[in-house]
């Protein structure tokens, strides 16, 4: 049986379990339904009938083309899934959770558009660097950037970091990740017209590992980290990091899943780019 790579952590103030968006399957079989060795954690916002709002990612125009499924195939043939982002020729982005265990890095496998067990490109690992080894407690540094060992992306097409300093109302964004509540991660959920909400720097959250982190309301789940929050014309805006394990209809501070914004981690793109793009 397929094992699940997951970490969790609990911060009793807010009485709410946060996972690791991380999860486990067989990355090039389609079709499998994958075994969990838990139920998936819910972080579902619904819409007003009810209905999940997210949609099977499909399309291979940009900025589409550029969000892929990442994994990394251990020795007992359990696999670690998450979700990256072309940000350059040969470069990716995603949660630093998703390229480490045990805080150390891991190497990893980026699979563009994959869909069923099909993809328009893939690409491992070559140099990676991370916000932080030690992402449970460090929150707000959960970015790790990625170069490739193939410019994947002169086909592919790659976002471009927008920097948003302030958050003065909510942000319409895109999301799309392989969360293993929809489609068993073996096709990205997508979701248009979802928001960052807030950046938690204040109140209860003030010296807490969530500083400086960013509330959002898109639906995500174990495999959706590192996905992108993006708009239309391709700007990334933000990553998504952690989930939390409720559904519901509404956004509250208290069901916020969480999230990375570009600005955190443009300074190592940028090194990485000049390094080796």
């Amino acid at each position: 049986m397929n094992s699940i790579k997951l970490k969790s952590f609990w911060f009793s103030s807010l009485i709410a379990l946060i996972l690791l968006a991380c999860t486990s399957g067989n990355p090039e079989t389609s079709n499998q339904t994958l075994s969990f060795g838990q139920e998936p954690a819910k972080a579902v916002f619904l819409d007003a009938s009810g209905k999940d709002k997210r949609i099977p990612m499909t399309s291979k125009a940009f900025p589409w083309s550029s969000i892929g499924r990442l994994y990394h195939q251990y020795n007992d043939d359990s696999v670690q899934l998450c979700t990256a982002t072309l940000v350059g020729r040969s470069i990716a982005v995603t949660a630093a959770h998703c390229v480490l265990n045990n805080g150390q890095l891991i190497d990893v496998t980026f699979q563009a558009s994959y869909n069923q067990g099909a993809y328009t490109a893939r690409a491992h690992s070559q140099a990676i660097k991370v916000g932080t080894t030690n992402p449970n407690r460090h929150f707000a540094n959960d970015w790790a950037v990625i170069h490739l060992d193939s410019p994947i992306g002169d086909k592919l097409g790659f976002m471009s970091l927008e920097n948003i300093e302030n958050i003065s109302s909510p942000i319409l964004v895109n999301y799309s990740g392989y969360s293993n509540n929809f489609k068993h991660s073996e096709t990205a959920g997508a979701e248009e017209n979802c928001s960052i909400k807030e950046r938690f720097n204040h109140g209860i959250y003030a010296n807490t590992v969530y500083s400086g982190t960013y509330g959002h309301d898109c639906s995500m789940s174990q495999g959706g980290s590192g996905g992108p929050l993006f708009t239309s014309a391709g700007l990334l805006l933000a990553i998504a990091t952690r989930e939390h394990g409720e559904v519901s209809t509404s956004y509250s501070s208290e069901k916020a899943s969480i999230g990375v914004m570009s600005q955190d981690f443009v300074d190592a793109v940028t090194e990485f780019k000049k390094k080796y793009d």
